[in-house]
């Protein structure tokens, strides 16, 4: 009897704690919730970039030192305008006015010399050239005589002493002949000399073009109308070879660089509308057209290999500058009577898409199959009907299965 009286009294105290549970449960204060009717409509489909957009020119340069030396001249700032063919920047000329002038000095001893050599080599072969003449004149003089005499020494004209002594004539111009043909050979040597001192006023006049170039590198100029953008060095400086100095932009040629991710990639095209958000004007949306996409992949890892692509302005382009920011978001497709939600109602749990169902009061997590999408909505393909009451925000504070919401409808 006394078990049966405890036991009694068990159940009545569990049921006595279920029952206050219970209470407190449905007592419990509702969440108030921004939540919205899902309805058909038009979407337009986007592809946004991956990261924040950059305002760049196309002509952008940055001028760099082509020699060494200190900076002895930089007026310009940052924002100041510059001409095309206005000096930029002007770097020490002293040591390359010396260098010129040494240049200079070597090419016109390089030059006498040359002239020296010519004039020595021309009279040696002038002089060569007439003895190889008259000895040729001699020689044929004496083969001549020689012949005459042995004519003359066969007829017992002449004794025998008289052909030795015509022989002997003969032998002595033919060798002088010789010597002087070898005169000539070693003029021809001596030519050489003339190549060589020519060869060297080739060396010394580059080297005066060079020390020319040199002494020009001491003024850098602007290669376009533009403006500086960016001032690397100051005035009294040392530069070295290859130094950035100023950084120059084209600014009325600007275009907006953006980073697509290469799963969207193939849903762009060249001629497709952009819709263009500037920081500096975030009220407004401008319109634009995509120009280019690059044919380059960018990135090591899978995770991060994106394109890049190049949006210009439409219409009058508002007062902007290179290097501001911009988010884009380039116009795919426009579908027609489907069912969206803003992108913000959707979670992602166990590899799949859920929203909050709101049913008789309280939240029930759905799962949907989604399709195509825009920067704030995404189309719904499965998993809701029209009429459907969902949570607008799915990160909103509390918000978990079950709970009881009080629904304030988005406007």
């Amino acid at each position: 009897m006394k078990k049966k009286w405890h036991l009694t009294l068990t159940i009545l105290i569990l049921l006595g704690v279920v029952s206050i549970l219970i209470y407190f449960y449905f007592r419990k204060e509702a969440i108030p919730l921004k939540t919205m009717e899902v309805k058909r409509g038009g979407l337009v489909v986007t592809v946004s970039a991956t990261t924040t957009s950059m305002i760049k020119s196309e002509q952008e340069v940055i001028l760099s030192a082509q020699r060494s030396g200190k900076v002895t001249q930089m007026k310009l700032e940052e924002g100041d305008e510059v001409k095309k063919g206005e000096i930029v920047v002007e770097i020490d000329r002293e040591e390359a006015k010396a260098r010129l002038m040494e240049a200079e000095a070597n090419l016109h001893v390089a030059r006498a010399r040359l002239g020296q050599t010519e004039a020595g080599v021309s009279m040696e072969r002038i002089q060569t050239e007439s003895q190889v003449q008259q000895t040729k004149a001699t020689l044929d003089n004496a083969y001549r005589e020689w012949e005459r005499q042995k004519v003359l020494f066969q007829r017992g004209v002449v004794p025998k002493s008289s052909l030795d002594r015509a022989e002997e004539a003969y032998l002595v111009a033919k060798a002088q002949h010789e010597r002087a043909l070898g005169n000539l050979d070693l003029n021809k040597v001596k030519e050489r000399d003339v190549a060589a001192a020519k060869a060297i006023v080739q060396q010394m006049e580059a080297a005066l073009r060079l020390a020319q170039i040199q002494l020009g590198y001491s003024e850098i100029v602007a290669p376009f109308n533009g403006v500086v953008s960016k001032k690397w060095v100051s005035q009294g400086e040392f530069v070295s070879i290859g130094s950035p100095i100023v950084t120059l932009v084209e600014p009325k040629r600007l275009y907006i660089k953006s980073t697509i991710d290469e799963v969207d990639v193939k849903n762009l095209k060249v001629g497709q509308k952009v819709k263009i958000q500037l920081d500096a004007y975030p009220d407004k949306v401008f319109p634009g057209v995509l120009k280019r996409i690059s044919p380059i992949v960018l990135g090591a890892k899978q995770e991060t290999r994106t394109f890049e692509t190049w949006t210009y302005f439409e219409g009058e382009m508002p007062f902007i500058k290179p290097g501001m920011s911009a988010d884009i978001e380039v116009i795919t497709d426009h579908l027609q009577n489907v069912l969206s939600v803003p992108s913000t109602a959707l979670i992602e749990k166990g590899g799949k898409k859920m929203l909050y169902l709101i049913k008789e009061g309280r939240v029930n997590l759905r799962e949907v199959e989604v399709g195509l999408s825009n920067w704030n909505y995404t189309e719904v393909r499965r998993g809701l009907e029209e009429g459907d009451l969902i949570v607008e925000n799915a990160d909103a504070k509390g918000l978990k299965e079950g709970v009881r919401v009080k629904t304030e409808r988005a406007s």
